[in-house]
């Protein structure tokens, strides 16, 4: 900044230095109300959720495990049915382990 020399540089000066520091002052207000809203206690645990929620990983791990455990139920109920026997109940549960596992290992290539 150079030497000021007259009164009129001086007010000009002056009123730089005040709108500067009026612009400033109401950054930091504004600055502070944004800080204040994002310290609130529920905020950041509800920021986290919605994020969450609406994260593409989520839509797809429900998918993958739903149609696993349909899957498995399905062959359950195929192979099964309303057996009482003993050997048939264990084999169902075999397979539809396997078939879980299998459905959801492989459900993006599906």
């Amino acid at each position: 900044m150079p030497a000021i020399s007259t009164c009129e540089e001086l007010k000009m000066a002056i009123h730089s230095i005040q709108i500067k520091q009026t612009s400033e002052r109401r950054l930091m207000k504004e600055q502070f109300l944004v800080t204040c809203e994002t310290l609130k206690p529920g905020n950041p645990i509800l920021g986290t959720i919605k994020e969450i929620i609406l994260g593409p990983g989520l839509i797809n791990i429900l998918a993958v495990t739903v149609s696993g455990l349909a899957s498995g139920y399905l062959s359950k109920f195929l192979i099964a049915g309303s057996s009482a026997n003993f050997l048939r109940k264990v084999l169902t549960v075999i397979v539809q382990s396997g078939i879980t596992g299998f459905i959801s290992k492989r459900s993006q290539k599906l």
